[in-house]
């Protein structure tokens, strides 16, 4: 993980907040950790703001969270598992304190389903009494080309 006098660079570079910087750059990491692994790399679509920031345009605004379309069916149950494991992955990478805080199923109809996550974390401000967190979105009624 990088150091807190790195975060604070880039922030004075940026001319922005300390948690705007860190939560993009913890944003990368749990991108590495959901798409390194093959079960959610293979069912998911990476959508939204934050992929058109780091896909196409480098000073696009700054998201708080990941939306995500699933290609196939996925239970509740196996997305949490998918999700826990992808911040393990991520956090024996870089060493941030990822955890699944909650997980809720927005949405219940067949082949409509929707699921939100909340993800705490301990980036490099080390936010112990209230850990920061990411918000993601997976939702299975995009129609994918």
């Amino acid at each position: 993980m990088i150091g807190l006098t790195e975060i604070r660079r880039k922030a004075a570079e940026a001319g922005l907040g300390l948690e705007v910087i860190e939560r993009d750059y913890v944003l990368n990491w749990l991108l590495w950790g959901l798409f390194t692994l093959p079960p959610l790399r293979e069912c998911t679509v990476f959508k939204g703001g934050t992929a058109l920031r780091k896909a196409y345009f480098a000073d696009y605004r700054f998201s708080q969270d990941l939306d995500v379309t699933l290609t196939r069916p996925a239970s509740a149950e196996t997305l949490q598992a998918m999700l826990s494991d992808a911040c393990r992955a991520a956090m024996a990478e870089c060493g941030i304190g990822f955890s699944l805080a909650k997980f809720a199923i927005e949405r219940d109809e067949a082949g409509e389903e929707a699921f939100s996550a909340r993800l705490a974390y301990a980036g490099p401000r080390q936010q112990q009494r209230e850990p920061a967190r990411l918000k993601v979105d997976l939702t299975a009624y995009d129609v994918c080309c």
